[in-house]
């Protein structure tokens, strides 16, 4: 279910920033930037002209989504330390929230229609590699605070609630325009059964400023 929207939102942007940013992006010799490849190009006159570099920036992804069944919501602020042009280390909260309808079925082949909704809250923290100013390599851990309610448990008791930890290990790759990020990552430690996710591939849609 998350990932519908991603998606969604991911292709509008990519339509967007590759008619508009397109030009910003060229692959530099030796590795070397000639212009700071995480912030506007703005910043990037004002730190040259002052001789200081920024390190700190900030971005995230804010998302949601309606459709038939019930409603998604995602919320996700950063923030990247740049060690160099090439490295980066990123800090951020994630919150997600998740609502609607889901059919149960059973074993003499009868059905019901159950509502649910979960809620899933907590942090991450990834390593950012840029080999070339515009693929960007990711690593990201992410532990989430996980409430579930209006599922049945193993003896078929409604409005269980269950709440656990859930625990991602995201590798990713992206492409880079502009201030804009956007790719996909595999989650290693994907498991269907207590993820908020609906599958271990998710896209990635980030941005700097």
């Amino acid at each position: 279910m998350i990932n519908k929207f991603f998606l969604l939102l991911a292709l509008s942007l990519i339509i967007h920033t590759a008619k508009a940013q397109d030009s910003q992006v060229s692959p530099i010799p030796d590795k070397t930037y000639t212009t700071n490849p995480y912030a506007p190009q703005s910043a990037n006159n004002q730190s040259s002209a002052s001789g200081m570099e920024r390190k700190w920036y900030f971005g995230g992804f804010l998302s949601f989504a309606f459709w038939n069944e019930g409603t998604d919501l995602l919320i996700s602020p950063k923030a990247y330390y740049k060690f160099s042009p090439m490295f980066m280390l990123g800090f951020g909260l994630t919150y997600i929230y998740s609502d609607g309808e889901y059919r149960q079925y059973y074993e003499d082949n009868s059905s019901e229609l159950l509502n649910y909704h979960s809620n899933s809250i907590g942090g991450s923290f990834a390593i950012i590699f840029r080999p070339i100013n515009f693929l960007q390599l990711s690593a990201e851990y992410e532990p989430l605070h996980t409430t579930r309610q209006g599922e049945h448990n193993s003896l078929g008791e409604d409005n269980f609630s269950r709440i656990y930890w859930d625990t991602g290990l995201f590798l990713g790759g992206s492409y880079v325009t502009g201030n804009f990020a956007f790719g996909l990552r595999y989650n290693i430690l994907y498991n269907s059964s207590t993820s908020p996710y609906a599958s271990a591939l998710t896209p990635v849609v980030s941005f700097y400023f």
